[in-house]
């Protein structure tokens, strides 16, 4: 088993919040949800394969090094900077346009979630979704999710329609791309209000050494990109949101 497989499944294993989060989900999916995602899981082995998409599921696997978004974050490494975490991100976008694409829908998608490639000297080579535990079909009405809490969008917290006994609300609860805008639209936002305490390590560190020629102006700029980005990406309103396309220009 490569070093890429072997990050999937202890980094999935060992986080107590991804463990919570998928038990969560499954007290409380039908059988019919869970037979739907395993399905998922194999049909994604008969589409082409995509530099953003490490599935362990699809012939011939690669075999990477494999880091996170809240890697970085966390991270006392000198190879990783604000503009890697930004990188990252938007090749897991490019990811899940592919899994869009092909009918599919990643539920779980976070900081943890959002992996990258090291390449030579632990530098960031690639962003790639590799979790595919929680990959669903694009439009199936789920009865729930495995979202952690402070990644749920808006449009799923809504009451439910009473049918008799049972509460249910077909339209609603179908699995939709734009729930993935949402999650990587969380995913900026923790990554810029964590960029004041990394901005303070960066400096001390000197990874900032190539913004320096005005390091306020390019914090202005960059903080003004992010809150219009998180702001289209997070809106209420699943109709007014921003696509997966949309993000990835922005």
């Amino acid at each position: 088993m490569g070093e890429g497989r072997v990050k999937e499944i202890t980094h999935f294993v060992d986080n107590p919040d991804i463990v919570g989060a998928v038990k969560a989900g499954l007290d409380e999916m039908t059988p019919a949800d869970i037979a739907m995602m395993s399905e998922a899981r194999k049909r994604l082995k008969n589409v082409p394969k995509n530099e953003h998409i490490i599935a362990p599921q699809q012939p011939n696997s690669e075999k990477i090094n494999l880091g996170t978004a809240l890697d970085i974050c966390d991270s006392e490494n000198k190879n990783y900077n604000f503009k890697d975490l930004l990188f990252v991100v938007r090749d897991c976008v490019r990811g899940a346009i592919y899994l869009e694409k092909n009918g599919f829908v990643l539920q779980d998608l976070s900081l943890e979630n959002l992996g990258f490639e090291m390449g030579k000297g632990g530098k960031v080579k690639r962003g790639v979704l590799f979790n595919m535990y929680s990959l669903s079909s694009e439009g199936y009405p789920m009865h729930s999710r495995i979202i952690k809490s402070d990644y749920i969008p808006p449009e799923l917290m809504e009451p439910k329609v009473k049918t008799g006994s049972a509460e249910w609300n077909s339209e609603r609860d179908k699995l939709r791309a734009k729930e993935m805008v949402y999650q990587f639209g969380v995913c900026l936002r923790k990554i810029w209000n964590n960029f004041d305490i990394l901005k303070e390590s960066l400096l001390k560190k000197g990874w900032f050494l190539k913004f320096q020629k005005n390091r306020e102006e390019i914090e202005k700029e960059l903080k003004g990109l992010l809150e219009n980005t998180v702001k289209k990406a997070t809106n209420p309103d699943p109709k007014q949101r921003v696509n997966l396309k949309e993000l990835e220009r922005d």
